[in-house]
């Protein structure tokens, strides 16, 4: 092989070892993630320091720890918009998941983090990462290792509100499991439209009953019943004994008592044996 061939291929494999570059990252902004990030219960609480100080020396935006987690994975967690777009920009995998948990930068871009912990967390914020994110090929049918689909993951755990629920579904998102899903959280909109094309499962009564998440829960089990939900459908619990159960916390939320009329309209019963409700995912 001619020898300057061979340095010009040899110089080119190093530049691909080194992965997509992108611009430094400026001193207060790793500093901000650093503090920011400080204490997070990491499995590896060095690794957000590890991948920032790789950013500072090779400026490789796709770096990513031996567990998987990449700086762009924690700039979604921050919601910081501008670095997820100079990540992604210089090259950053939009689809690239932690090894333990499976979380994709998309996951992350959803949940919420505490204000502590320095993340914008506006809905405006959220979709704009979520376009981001898309735009540089993210799967918006993605699932965890489990089948979590985003909508499952949004509605039980994320925190953010039913207007990110509603504009995942408007960008095609996996509905399995959906309907149950925005039932407990009490996203009546979301339940409105999601029952334009399929019925109620069986257990989705009750899982709107029982109190989880801070939406219209009045509205959520109206639209069921409408719907043709079974009142006394006890495949988890009885829908009236979810919904009395509230009445014995400190705090029993506001729409229980019109809860349990609505249910005792349609002749609800509470005379079975209660079962306990599982997560929506598994509905």
């Amino acid at each position: 092989m001619n020898s300057r061939i061979g340095l010009t291929l040899l110089f080119a494999a190093l530049l691909l070892s080194c992965g997509p570059k992108g611009e430094p990252l400026p001193a207060e902004q790793k500093q901000a993630l650093e503090e920011n990030y400080a204490g997070l219960d990491l499995e590896n609480p060095q690794e957000l320091r590890e991948l920032l100080d790789n950013y500072e020396t090779t400026q490789n935006a796709d770096y990513h720890t031996d567990s998987g987690w990449s700086l762009l994975h924690f700039a979604c967690l921050k919601k910081d918009t501008a670095l997820v777009q100079k990540l992604l920009a210089a090259g950053a995998d939009a689809k690239r998941r932690t090894k333990a948990e499976g979380y994709t930068p998309l996951q992350l871009a959803i949940t919420m983090a505490a204000p502590e912990e320095g993340a914008d967390a506006t809905d405006s914020t959220v979709k704009a990462l979520i376009d981001m994110l898309l735009a540089a090929g993210a799967d918006i049918k993605e699932t965890t290792a489990d089948g979590v689909t985003l909508l499952m993951q949004q509605a039980l755990l994320s925190g953010s509100g039913e207007d990110i629920f509603l504009y995942l579904l408007d960008k095609g998102a996996e509905t399995r499991g959906a309907l149950a899903c925005a039932a407990s959280a009490g996203y009546a909109r979301a339940v409105e439209r999601l029952l334009k094309t399929e019925k109620p499962e069986p257990g989705v009564l009750a899982a709107a009953c029982c109190g989880r998440g801070e939406g219209d829960r009045e509205e959520t089990v109206r639209l069921l019943l409408e719907a043709g939900a079974d009142p006394n459908d006890d495949t988890w619990e009885l829908p009236l004994n979810a919904a009395a159960a509230q009445l014995a916390e400190d705090e029993p939320e506001p729409e229980t008592a019109a809860v349990i009329e609505l249910l005792l309209e349609k002749g609800a019963q509470a005379d079975r044996p209660c079962r306990e409700i599982p997560d929506c995912a598994g509905l």
